[in-house]
């Protein structure tokens, strides 16, 4: 993790670039630099929260090595409010008393103009905020370091660490004590996690590995998708894949199913759902682009009269087509009913070792014919 320190300024306001940009969305915002902090509004803060949990013994470490020197240590969530705030100077607090940062106050980029715990959530980014860098005049006689915490499984803000002092300059030297306070705090937040997460996760990034696979893996709260699966959903498409695929994996044990999902988009896409062991309710998905559905022409023609086993055993056989043409019922038709079949949507989720010891045991039963679905899902390897 890096904090942003640049020294280099624009060509005409003498601002570091980062607080230029800052600057910028704070006007197109409509922020009022003389009256921004008279839009702080407090809500009621969660103590009991599983980020306060696990950030709770590395912020008293951090008092500790903060004690007498009059600095602020404050803690933000994912909406960039104050849920921890502790100092032991005096002055200091009236300050932040005075302002309206107190606990539960939102501190938001478009609230209060640029600022550590706001800019940091709006980027994504660690950063320091001199003094006059803040775009609020009342703000201007603090100076701040923030730094984003991650959650290290999903990679989402799960809110802001910030060390804020009143001075005219941030003290450089505080750097690496909040990126280690930062590491500890995500450690933290990793031992914490439910098990559930860590099997979600695990059946992903072994679903994940064919590049361009629309993937998502998702349970009761989490919820990670591959670029490809970004670029097919919406975000008001989670909610409905979600209930798709609860009820496709409820009571299936470890077999996979198939359903139909329309996009807002427009489009539709088949969910191939595989329930991911030791998780709640956890799947790994894979998305399909539907084509029209045909029961004739090219891609629809195949049919189990065309293909015979004695056929399909003296050479390799593809039988493709759009979901739902029929194509595993004339591959299973055609490899006759005693042939072993394995369904590649399954077996991706195995990882490379499980998946190639499958289909070795696939290929070493005595039946002359066997039959891999959907095989275009598995890795070129």
């Amino acid at each position: 993790m890096t904090i942003t320190w640049s020294q280099d300024t624009g060509p005409t306001t003498g601002r570091r670039p980062e607080i230029e940009l800052s600057w910028h969305r704070c006007r197109l915002a409509g922020v009022d630099p003389a009256t921004a902090p008279q839009r702080l509004t407090a809500q009621e803060v969660d103590d009991g929260s599983a980020f306060l949990a696990a950030a709770a013994p590395v912020l008293e470490r951090l008092h500790e090595d903060l004690t007498d020197t009059g600095h602020v240590v404050m803690l933000t969530d994912r909406a960039c409010a104050i849920v921890h705030r502790w100092t032991d100077s005096r002055g200091a607090e009236s300050a932040l008393d005075l302002l309206g940062a107190v606990p539960g106050a939102v501190l938001a980029e478009d609230v209060l103009g640029t600022n550590a715990p706001g800019t940091a959530t709006e980027t994504g980014r660690a950063i320091v905020v001199h003094g006059s860098e803040h775009f609020a005049e009342d703000l201007k006689r603090f100076s701040c370091y923030g730094l984003p915490v991650r959650h290290p499984l999903t990679r989402r803000i799960e809110g802001v660490l910030d060390v804020t002092s009143v001075a005219e300059r941030a003290d450089p030297l505080l750097a690496p004590l909040l990126r280690r306070a930062v590491s500890d705090i995500e450690e933290r937040l990793l031992d914490a996690g439910r098990a559930s997460e860590r099997h979600l996760l695990r059946a992903y990034q072994a679903a994940a590995a064919r590049r361009g696979a629309a993937v998502v893996a998702l349970d009761d709260e989490v919820v990670v998708a591959s670029r490809a699966a970004l670029d097919l959903l919406s975000p008001e498409d989670y909610a409905a894949l979600r209930v798709v695929v609860r009820d496709l994996v409820s009571g299936l044990g470890g077999r996979d199913a198939v359903a139909h999902l329309p996009l807002t988009s427009g489009r539709e896409v088949s969910v191939h759902a595989q329930r991911v062991a030791g998780t709640d309710h956890g799947a790994v998905v894979l998305l399909r682009p539907s084509a029209d559905r045909v029961g004739g022409g090219p891609l629809g023609s195949t049919s189990a009269a065309d293909l015979h086993p004695a056929d399909a055993g003296t050479a390799p056989v593809l039988v493709a087509g759009p979901t739902g043409s029929g194509r595993t019922t004339t591959a299973r038709a055609a490899a006759g009913p005693a042939a072993p079949v394995l369904d590649a949507v399954r077996a991706l989720v195995l990882g490379p070792v499980r998946r190639a010891q499958a289909l070795r045991d696939l290929l070493s039963t005595p039946e002359p014919v066997v039959v891999v679905e959907n095989v275009d899902v598995l890795p070129a390897d």
